[in-house]
């Protein structure tokens, strides 16, 4: 099943600044802005943390699920992993997830974004 989501161009432009990309390297194909259902998730690391990570357990996509999630949007590698994150979760929500992620081996730091959004930047 595809995932259509219409990405706004500033939550767009506001996941490239923070994983430090342009989108010369999107449209290059180096990396991708794409909307990511739960059920995927679990198969993407994050750019940072420990070496070939899957923080994505079965407890944080509960986290997410529970909070009202059904995707989120990211940009990723050519690796499957993930450089930023954007997820419509409260502030308290997303320092939980930022916890869960570091607890199994990821990096996502969470910030805040446009409309609602929770920004998480693996450093």
């Amino acid at each position: 099943m595809e995932l259509h989501i219409e990405i706004s161009d500033e939550l767009g432009a506001q996941l490239l600044r923070t994983a430090g990309i342009t989108q010369l390297d999107v449209d290059k194909d180096e990396f991708a802005l794409t909307a990511i259902e739960l059920d995927a998730l679990g198969l993407a690391g994050t750019a940072c943390g420990s070496v070939g990570n899957t923080p994505f357990d079965l407890d944080a996509l509960n986290l997410l699920k529970l909070a009202g999630v059904s995707f989120v949007v990211a940009i990723l590698d050519k690796q499957l992993r993930i450089c930023a994150m954007a997820a419509r979760l409260s502030e308290k929500d997303a320092a939980a997830l930022e916890t869960r992620i570091t607890d199994n081996g990821g990096s996502l730091r969470a910030g805040t974004g446009p409309e609602g959004w929770a920004i998480f930047e693996s450093e």
